[in-house]
Formats: C-alpha cells, structure tokens, sequence
C-alpha cells in the first residue's frame, strides 16, 4: 500500500537545483524529473535530466515532480529558509534514506518530518491543546488501552460486548441468562475466558429450583467454605441441597471502553497518528472536548468520533469546535448512518466556503481503517496524476507511470 511522508528540510545556504536534482538522480533510486516550475531556464535544464526541448511541459510554478518509473514519487518544493517534499512510496525505508541523502548535501542543516506550514501549525495546536478530558486520560492508560485494543480489533466482539452492556450493565449473570441474549456459544465461551473482559464469581445456588443467593464469592472454594459453617436453607422451596455456579459480569475497564465511543476515538487515534505523525485526541478546548485534531497537508482537521446518531445537534457542536480550533476540514466517523437533513445542512455550510466536511459511516473497524486511509490519500496526488495523463508527454522511460500508481493507491 502505498503511503505519503511529508518532511521539511532546512538550509543555511540554499543549495543549487542542479546539486539536489543531481544528487536524486544518481543515487540507488535514480529519480529523475517529470515536471518542474519555470524558477529558471527549465529548457536548458531539463535536457540534463533526459528530456528533449521539444516535449511538452506544464507550467506549474514552485513545484518539481520526480520518479523512479516504479515505486516512489516524489513532489519538491522550496519553502522559507529550505524546502518541503512530500515521497509517495510502498517503502517506508526508501522514504528515510532519500531523505537522508538530501539530508548530507552542503546548506542543509536539518530535517523534520511534515511540511513547513504543518510544522507552523502543530506548534499552535500544542499551545493551544493542554488539558486532558476524561476520555483523553482513559486513552493514555495502559490497562484500559488493551481492553480497547481487543474491542476494536474484532467487530463481532465489540457487538457482543455492547449487547450485554446495553440489556444488563455490569450486573452478574449466569451462563443461562447470558444465552437469552441469542449469542453464538464459541463466541460467549471465548468472551467469558478473557479475563481483561470478564469478571467471574460464584453464587450459591438451590439444587432443587435453581434459586440463586444473593451473595458472590469472588473464589469457588469460598462459596464452598461458607456452606461448611452454616446450614443453607432455599428461601423459595425450602430444600437444603446445593450447587456452586460461575457468574460472570462486564469489568469496569469492558464497560469504559464502549463509554460514548472511546473505542471508536482509540480507533481514529491509531489510524490517524500513523499517517499524520502528529494526533491530539482527548483535549478540550475552552469546555469542549475534541475527540480528535490533526494536521495534514497544510490543514487543521477537526475529527468527530460518535457511536451513536450524528444528528444536527451534534454538527453544531462540531461547527462550534472547529471555530475553537481554526478548522479547516472537519472529519465525522460514526457507526450509524447521517440523516438526509443532516447531510443537506453539512452541503448548505459548505457553500459558505468556510470549511469543509467529510463522512464515514460504518460499524465495521476494518471498513472504517479503510475510509480514514483513503482520505489522507492527497487530492494534489490526484491533480498531478490527471496532469501527466491529459496534458503532457512523458519520456519514454515513464509510459507506464499512470499504471503503476493507480493500481496501488485506488484514486
């Protein structure tokens, strides 16, 4: 799968465009240019690197695309006091060590990952967003995260745990009352076997009719004791015989996990933190909480975690923190589906051209990864796609370029 690593390179001395391109082009990776801004004599340039002055070459100032024909793109260019790239790539590896390679050209001091303008903005979010709210506390404790890493890693666990959570709490129940539920046994078996989920206990039960006591042992062999120093009599029926069940109730930790939607924030926290490389989740600002903020190409991104209805009320709310935030992009990820109300007022706000809004809708984690991923696949990866195919002609190393990329990056 193909990713994007954004980094900002800084230089005491801008170098020559000669020695950066020259240093791409005969390193391992042998990148060679595509396009290129009119910052100088592109024509004489460009036949350094290949091209003939007859080629058609779009006017695109301030930028410079390069590839390898195979693997890696990358967009080049020059910021305030250095320059920014962005690498597409499968590789990770090949992204650090071109970087690397710039990295030893003489002027360049040093390198930091994201673009010049995120960078600006990351330093803002990080005075602005100092407080912890509960959730973002929860999300920072260890033993609570493993409870949520399972919940969010199986859609069918999740399901399972909130349709107990919903009908009984954390109330202790038998396996017979658990049943009731409708619940596949292999799936119930595995639930009440993990004990980061699960708390078990034991209960005195009537032999005869089945009447549980009203007290619980948290070990079999101390229901057992307690039997030994008094008699048991059945308040219901009398009898006097007895057996020993295991209850078994959700754990605290089970019951925080699906508490409004911190699943669904860990979720967007460990998809998003991955492909950004900057994540603020659980902060307020002023009394509000933000679920999540990140910035991503030149924009703050405001995102919106609900397990439950996205309604107008809640849009509100989002329009109100992303004003808190400055905004630009504000994400909403819910499990249910947005009401056509919704979805016209969020087109009415739109056209205001304020921000913009974008959903994903689905309770299936693996469905939800995939929305969130696909979303921070660049539009500007787009542009420079059409670009190559309807305005330009490549050299003939780079026929195939369209091919190679777009059968990856499912644009």
């Amino acid at each position: 799968m193909y990713n994007q690593y954004d980094y900002y390179f800084k230089f005491k001395k801008r170098p020559s465009e000669d020695k950066l391109f020259g240093v791409l082009k005969s390193s391992k990776f042998s990148l060679f240019p595509i396009f290129e801004g009119y910052e100088t004599d592109f024509k004489h340039k460009i036949k350094k690197f290949g091209f003939t002055s007859s080629e058609k070459v779009i006017e695109q100032t301030g930028w410079t695309i390069f590839t390898n024909n195979r693997n890696i793109l990358i967009i080049f260019q020059y910021a305030p006091g250095g320059f920014d790239i962005r690498i597409i790539t499968d590789k990770e590896d090949a992204a650090i060590g071109i970087c690397k390679l710039l990295s030893k050209i003489e002027g360049v001091v040093d390198y930091k990952k994201g673009k010049l303008k995120d960078n600006e903005l990351i330093q803002h979010l990080n005075k602005q967003l100092k407080t912890l709210s509960p959730n973002g506390k929860a999300l920072k404790n260890a033993t609570l995260g493993t409870v949520i890493s399972k919940i969010v890693s199986c859609d069918k666990l999740r399901v399972l745990v909130k349709k107990i959570a919903d009908t009984y709490g954390n109330l202790p129940l038998s396996f017979e009352q658990l049943n009731t539920l409708n619940i596949d046994k292999s799936e119930l078996n595995n639930l009440i076997n993990d004990a980061n989920l699960v708390q078990k206990n034991h209960k005195i039960i009537c032999a005869k009719c089945k009447q549980p006591s009203e007290f619980l042992f948290e070990y079999k062999v101390d229901a057992e004791k307690s039997l030994k120093k008094a008699k048991y009599s059945c308040p219901k029926c009398g009898n006097n015989k007895t057996g020993i069940i295991e209850y078994y109730s959700l754990t605290k930790n089970a019951l925080a996990a699906l508490k409004q939607g911190i699943w669904l924030e860990k979720l967007c926290l460990d998809t998003i933190s991955r492909i950004t490389n900057n994540y603020w989740s659980g902060y307020y600002v002023d009394t509000n909480e933000l679920d999540g903020v990140t910035v991503f190409s030149g924009n703050i991104i405001l995102v919106e975690c609900k397990d439950t209805s996205f309604g107008q009320n809640e849009l509100y709310i989002a329009m109100v923190k992303a004003e808190d935030v400055k905004a630009n992009i504000v994400l909403i990820v819910t499990t249910n589906p947005v009401h056509n109300n919704v979805e016209k007022l969020i087109l009415k706000y739109e056209k205001q051209g304020k921000r913009k809004f974008r959903i994903i809708s689905s309770n299936n984690a693996e469905e939800i990864v995939k929305g969130l991923s696909k979303f921070f696949v660049l539009k500007q990866t787009n542009d420079i796609l059409g670009l190559i195919d309807n305005r330009s002609h490549l050299h003939p190393r780079n026929k195939s370029y369209r091919e190679t990329f777009t059968n990856d990056l499912e644009l």
